[in-house]
């Protein structure tokens, strides 16, 4: 059983690593079109205000990315790990001596398993409001809101 769960947290990591390395590689890409399009804007014929307030606002928008995607590899993390417990706790119910056993681990699988969803829809609706307020933030930024802070 060992050698199971040693395959499957190297599975993992494995995946984890993958996913990390896409996130830089996103925010890469991002960070080198925000700098395109700020030299695209500074050399071309547009008015200057409109160059400040785009570059300004691209400026803003690279910590709130590179936070959410800290924030999301985070989550994967932890929700990779709390998978793994869950299904590390379904193993060893099949391997319970008697009925009541099989039946009070059971009941622990189910209670664990409704409270980690219940933490993932949570985590999922905080980013998610997260990052809608910071749209938010940037459009009244670039619009020039007079209520926007």
């Amino acid at each position: 059983m060992s050698t199971k769960d040693d395959k499957a947290t190297e599975l993992f990591e494995q995946a984890l690593k993958g996913f990390e390395a896409a996130v830089k590689a996103n925010f890469k890409l991002q960070k080198e079109t925000n700098d395109l399009w700020t030299k695209m804007l500074s050399e071309s014929g547009f008015p200057t205000e409109w160059q400040e307030k785009v570059c300004s606002v691209a400026n803003d928008t690279l910590p709130v990315m590179e936070k959410n995607a800290h924030e999301a590899i985070k989550l994967i993390e932890e929700n990779g790990k709390s998978s793994l417990d869950l299904l590390k706790k379904a193993m060893e119910t099949a391997q319970s001596a008697s009925i009541e056993e099989s039946k009070d681990k059971t009941q622990q699988v189910w209670e664990t398993y409704l409270e980690t969803m219940r933490k993932n829809t949570k985590d999922f609706l905080d980013a998610n409001s997260r990052a809608v307020k910071a749209w938010e933030n940037l459009a009244d930024k670039f619009t020039a809101n007079p209520t926007a802070k």
